[in-house]
């Protein structure tokens, strides 16, 4: 069976799908997909932004800014 015609077929369950649960539970995997992708989008457009001198920059702004305790913050 194609791709074309399984689609099909489900959207004719679909359209009559009275069941508000089953509904629900499609819609959530559905939405999975859609942000599993944005996340390698987004992820695909980071990668790489940065060289070794500007991830050595945040590193030390890191370590300097957030690693320290001051006792007296305290």
């Amino acid at each position: 069976m194609s791709i074309a015609t399984r689609k099909l077929r489900i959207i004719e369950k679909f359209t009559s799908l009275e069941d508000k649960d089953k509904l629900s539970k499609i819609e959530s995997i559905l939405k999975e997909d859609v942000s599993q992708k944005e996340k390698s989008n987004i992820l695909s457009e980071l990668s790489g932004s940065w060289g070794n001198k500007e991830a050595d920059e945040i590193k030390f702004i890191i370590e300097e800014s957030c690693e320290k305790i001051d006792k007296y913050d305290w």
